[in-house]
């Protein structure tokens, strides 16, 4: 039985029948972050970040990007840029941040919600699409349900009409 259905049969048994469902969807998506290999590959890439932003504070370029309301190279919109080690990684954790969306759709199919770790998430999947240089120049479908997601995320002009120029990175 999938969610559509459930969700066609009101009642408390559906709903638990959905939830396990869900829970055992978000269960199997959070495996994938707990491999050892990704999980040191994301230690990598975070402490490169951690190093990039010190750098940043520590030059006063984050001031001047404020100030100025333009964007550096790599970055999106005003958001510290993340400075990407290993593109193949980067692009794979892009995948499981769109699966990451996806999923949260599928639990509450709103556009649009005012939901904090979806906007990071949807955040996230951005800033590494612009840090990634010319490789967001290739875009393939994964990269473009991903995009997708990231927008459904944002909500449209209503609610964060600065993340829309999403259209700028590709």
């Amino acid at each position: 039985m999938t969610i559509v259905d459930l969700r066609s049969r009101p009642g408390l048994t559906s709903y638990a029948e959905m939830r396990q469902l869900l829970d055992s969807l978000n269960a199997a998506h959070a495996q994938w972050r707990n491999r050892k290999v990704v999980r040191n590959s994301d230690d990598v890439e975070r402490l490169q970040e951690l190093m990039n932003e010190a750098n940043i504070d520590r030059d006063g370029a984050s001031e001047q990007l404020q100030s100025s309301g333009n964007t550096v190279n790599g970055a999106f919109l005003g958001y510290t840029p993340m400075r990407i080690l290993d593109p193949f990684f980067a692009s794979r954790l892009n995948n499981w941040r769109a699966i990451r969306l996806h999923v949260s759709l599928i639990e509450e199919p709103m556009w649009g919600r005012y939901d904090g770790p979806q906007f990071v998430c949807a955040l996230d999947l951005c800033r590494t699409y612009a840090a990634l240089g010319e490789e967001r120049r290739y875009l393939g479908a994964e990269k473009a349900v991903g995009l997708y997601l990231a927008g459904v995320a944002f909500g449209g002009p209503k609610m964060y009409a600065v993340c829309l120029p999403i259209q700028l990175m590709i």
